[in-house]
């Protein structure tokens, strides 16, 4: 069957041949003539039609190969980012940020410190969520990561939660920090808990989380996070506000 489509133009060019030579040599008006011409071009018919089936059937094979093509090139993208994350992660701290960590530990700062917990909670939380959910297949748009965190890894991060990250154009200037995410109404809450999460880990103190104020064509599958006034003096949201929420406003 995979051999069709190579094998049928050649029996239609034989055909093709035995037909222009019947008609050089037989009388179409003669009955033998009329016969064998008439069988080479109905064979000739019904090569072609069934050509065309089989070819709208190799159509729908190839749109399921490009398919697996495409989650293919999903699937090595998305481990590349897991890969690239556990590297940045697991780098060795240079002088600065171990003279860092000698700063805080003489201010009074513990292992156990609540702003360090927080991260750690937020980081467990992210695992079980991916753990229990998986990451949707369906890619949402995100953009606002702040230059206050390590903007490549917490992309990174992003990507692998089922993100693909906008990036800023040449005359915008990246923010600085964070405070509320908003999303479309399209995106799935897991998704917005994974994005959050991701975010929190890694410092961004989100202080609201809710539904862009008007639905448009450009933010109905996307996420944004922005930075407003108005939420500067809220309580940062909790890991177990984000996870127990059952939607947000």
């Amino acid at each position: 069957m995979e051999l069709l489509p190579y094998i049928l133009p050649i029996v239609m060019l034989m055909f093709a041949i035995g037909l222009a030579v019947a008609v050089k040599m037989l009388s179409i008006k003669s009955i033998i003539g009329g016969c064998t011409i008439g069988a080479l071009s109905l064979f000739m018919i019904g090569c072609s039609v069934f050509m065309m089936i089989i070819s709208s059937g190799f159509e729908a094979k190839l749109a399921v190969k490009n398919q697996e093509i495409a989650d293919m090139v999903d699937w090595k993208y998305k481990h590349m980012d897991e890969l690239s994350l556990i590297i940045g992660q697991q780098r060795i701290p240079d002088d600065e940020h171990v003279a860092l960590i000698k700063q805080l530990n003489s201010y009074g700062w513990q292992i156990n410190n609540y702003s360090i917990r927080l991260l750690k909670d937020a980081h467990q939380a992210l695992e079980t969520l991916k753990q229990e959910n998986g990451v949707a297949r369906t890619r949402y748009l995100l953009k606002g990561v702040p230059s206050s965190v390590d903007r490549k890894l917490v992309e990174m991060g992003l990507r692998n939660v089922g993100f693909r990250i906008v990036p800023f154009k040449e005359q915008e200037e990246v923010p600085e920090n964070a405070n509320a995410l908003y999303f479309g109404q399209n995106v799935d809450i897991d998704s917005i808990k994974m994005a959050a999460l991701t975010l929190m880990q890694a410092g961004i103190e989100l202080k609201s989380i809710k539904a862009f104020p008007k639905p448009t064509r450009g933010n109905v599958r996307a996420i944004k996070l922005d930075w407003s006034k108005y939420f500067d003096t809220r309580q940062p949201l909790t890991v177990v506000a984000v996870v127990e929420s059952k939607g947000f406003k």
